[in-house]
């Protein structure tokens, strides 16, 4: 993974948006990571699904480039996170796909389904964790692209979590922490 780009989020970032605590990401400024130098695309074999048993996915020949979210703090200061530096995250993630596709897994433990389907293009990919009364202990998630009318839908960051069974869910505690 590269850091596309990090911004410090504060009231004077150039990020802001009007709303407090959120940020706004113009698709537009996503082009360039297709560019040739930048090989973000790449055989979502190879890049999702490496490391991930019985991954199946149709096209078989599809490319993605994916962008995650995080804030975190620089202890170390070389302007990448890491995971002991990550304040916040989602599972959520913006995808461009060179063809539409589906694609589905299942956990190394055994105890989740993974199940998704993206657009062509860039697309804001939803995290969903269902666990089904039906079959305690299993959880299905699903990954898949928000309808183009939807993409201006906020990403909700919360501390992070384990991506097979859990998910963000609303809290009453303030996210914003005074030092």
């Amino acid at each position: 993974m590269t850091v596309v780009n990090s911004v410090a989020l504060d009231f004077g970032s150039p990020s802001a948006s009007p709303q407090p605590n959120t940020a706004q990401l113009p698709l537009y400024n996503l082009d360039s990571l297709m560019s040739t130098k930048n090989k973000c695309l790449q055989d979502v074999v190879k890049g999702e699904a490496d490391g991930i048993k019985d991954f199946k996915v149709t096209p078989e020949k599809a490319q993605t480039c994916n962008v995650y979210f995080v804030i975190y703090e620089d202890r170390d200061g070389n302007s990448s996170p890491s995971s002991a530096e990550e304040l916040y995250i989602t599972h959520d993630i913006m995808s461009c796909a060179s063809s539409d596709l589906t694609y589905s897994y299942t956990s190394e433990d055994g105890n989740s389904s993974v199940s998704g389907v993206r657009s062509k293009g860039w697309s804001l990919i939803r995290h969903l964790v269902l666990q089904p009364l039906s079959t305690p202990g299993k959880y299905l998630v699903s990954m898949n692209s928000v309808p183009a009318a939807d993409k201006t839908l906020a990403l909700t960051m919360h501390e992070p979590s384990a991506f097979y069974t859990s998910q963000h869910l609303p809290t009453t505690q303030p996210l914003w922490r005074q030092p």
